[in-house]
């Protein structure tokens, strides 16, 4: 009974969109194809973002909105940089700064950041001029941004801040663990 379960799903998964769909370009224009190549979603974007969790944002001119998997719009092209940061959680361009808004529950934040990237669930990466924070979608600032990297290491399971001089190391309830300094002044010597 599992093997047919698991046959059914492997075989409905392209037409339910669950299947990775990857950047494809024709004449000047973007669309997507699943792994073997063929054509899933025609080429009509000016420009396109990878898909995370079944959504990319796409641009039709100078406008970005948000897709499916099937090319259906989530969100019609109206801003003027939209991004995918995770599982609902979208970075909106508003006049030169980025907003955070959760698409299914529309909570929105004020457009404050220089820069937004993705992270993990429903947190993200907010640049205030070239320094990093760690912020969920409730504004609540997890790491001040005064960093210039954060990522995650270790499964996901800690998070790492970087400044030229230390490297803080973090637990998923944002407790700092450990902070070192960085040897950013060594020379590497080139092979004989």
């Amino acid at each position: 009974m599992k093997i047919k379960i698991f046959i059914l799903i492997f075989l409905a998964t392209p037409f339910l969109g669950l299947s990775q769909l990857y950047v494809a370009h024709k004449d000047g224009k973007m669309g997507y194809v699943d792994s073997s190549g063929v054509m899933m979603i025609p080429p009509s974007f000016t420009s396109a973002e990878e898909f995370i969790k079944g959504k990319a944002a796409v641009a039709v001119g100078s406008e970005w909105g948000l897709i499916d998997s099937l090319g259906d719009f989530i969100i019609e092209p109206k801003y003027s940089k939209l991004t995918t940061l995770g599982d609902s959680v979208i970075g909106i361009n508003k006049k030169g700064k980025y907003g955070v808004k959760n698409i299914f529950t529309n909570q929105e934040l004020g457009a404050t950041f220089d820069k937004v990237d993705r992270f993990l669930d429903n947190y993200f990466v907010g640049y205030i001029g070239n320094k990093a924070g760690l912020f969920n979608i409730q504004g609540d600032t997890l790491i001040n941004p005064s960093y210039y990297k954060i990522y995650c290491q270790g499964n996901k399971s800690y998070i790492t801040a970087e400044t030229d001089f230390e490297k803080v190391i973090f637990n998923r309830e944002m407790d700092s663990l450990m902070a070192f300094p960085v040897r950013s002044n060594l020379k590497y010597f080139p092979k004989f």
